[in-house]
């Protein structure tokens, strides 16, 4: 990270609305491998995260990820799946922060989605296996001006 950590943690907020435009394929680049290799919690627990984004003129990548119109523009969504485990959703949470708050430092926006996106289809892209569970996933781009008074 090129900011301190304490910085990024004030600098993050949740961004709703994004600039209609695909990530640069190097913070891309950046952003997908560190979400490669959040592996395992601190408390143990297995983790698997990935970044499925659009490029640009692409727009299939995205089609079907449903956040019931809560999320206006997206470039892409951090996704995430753990297995059972007694402190599993810590360890989620916690990889899945470590994951936003490098995508701050690259001067990206996110936004958590806990309850308002279509669980099924974001497990599908990640492939979760039959005894994981998709916890949460995060709306990644450009946030748009003025979105911290819409939110």
């Amino acid at each position: 990270m090129t900011h301190p950590i304490t910085e990024l943690i004030k600098q993050r907020y949740s961004s709703r609305a994004y600039v209609k435009a695909p990530i640069a394929p190097e913070q891309a680049g950046s952003l997908a491998s560190c979400a490669a290799a959040v592996r395992t919690g601190p408390l143990g627990t297995p983790l698997r995260f990935t970044l499925v984004a659009a490029a640009a003129g692409d727009s299939r990548t995205l089609r079907g990820l449903g956040t019931y119109g809560l999320i206006k523009n997206p470039a892409g969504f951090l996704i995430g799946a753990v297995g059972p485990g007694e402190r599993n959703l810590e360890d989620f949470g916690y990889g899945m922060e470590a994951i936003i708050l490098h995508a701050t430092n690259l001067g990206l926006g996110t936004c958590w989605l806990g309850g308002n996106f279509t669980r099924s289809r974001f497990a599908k892209r990640i492939s979760a296996a039959a005894a994981e569970i998709v916890p949460a996933v995060a709306a990644v781009g450009y946030a748009a001006e003025n979105n911290r008074a819409r939110d």
